[in-house]
């Protein structure tokens, strides 16, 4: 069933790892927009479509959101392949003393 306050968007962006296990596995996602939102995602709302597939790729999303969270992954569509980093917290664009960088 379907929040009242619920809306079905479309979105477009890159999918970020922002969470993950201390062996360096991807737990949790979110979707940055090129207007600088963020946009959590859960697992679980993703259904089938696994986003940990899509890391640091350009994607367009159907979705439905509420309070600026995915509650519900309808579509997937990946609009460019190349990964554009490492998915490693500390690894890939960031130096390892980059106050940045994810931290394990």
């Amino acid at each position: 069933m379907r929040p009242i306050d619920a809306e079905d968007v479309v979105l477009e962006g890159v999918v970020i790892p922002v969470e993950w296990t201390p062996s360096g596995e991807v737990l949790g996602v979110v979707l940055m927009t090129f207007d600088e939102k963020q946009y959590g995602i859960d697992p679980i709302s993703a259904g089938d479509h696994s986003l940990k597939d899509h890391l640091r790729k350009h994607v367009r999303l159907s979705a439905l959101i509420q309070d600026g969270h995915v509650i519900q992954v309808r579509r997937v569509e990946v609009l460019g392949s190349k990964n554009l980093g490492s998915s490693q917290p500390g690894k890939g664009r960031f130096d390892e003393h980059d106050e940045n960088a994810p931290r394990r």
